[in-house]
């Protein structure tokens, strides 16, 4: 099991890669799942992430997708999807991104809908 581990690591892309990994993140979570005060034994279902700043800029600059309007926003943000992630940049210059990851079937989800 550890040189499995060991192995992982040392073959990971972050390894390899150029730039400063991990690099700090800037913006919210949510976690969903059972409500603490309805249920004895409460269960994560998943978390919902939406990044800001430098890591969303990054993110949104390596989409290699052309950005679109966004019509739920109405003010003239573009938006780029890489399956369930979805990454925009609004008319002021600010960068966003969000998606989900439900913990049940360990899948990918959007996290902002209209």
């Amino acid at each position: 099991m550890n040189k499995l581990l060991i192995a992982l690591i040392l073959f990971s892309p972050l390894a390899f890669s150029a730039g400063d990994y991990p690099s700090k993140m800037e913006g919210l979570y949510y976690i969903w799942g059972d409500p603490i005060d309805k249920n004895e034994k409460p269960g994560v279902e998943g978390f919902s992430i939406f990044l800001t700043g430098e890591a969303a800029e990054r993110l949104f600059k390596k989409i290699d997708k052309q950005a679109t309007y966004n019509e739920c926003w109405e003010d003239g943000t573009l938006t780029k999807y890489e399956g369930n992630v979805e990454c925009s940049l609004s008319p002021d210059n600010k960068y966003s991104c969000a998606f989900s990851i439900n913990l049940k079937d360990q899948k990918v989800y959007r996290a902002e809908t209209c």
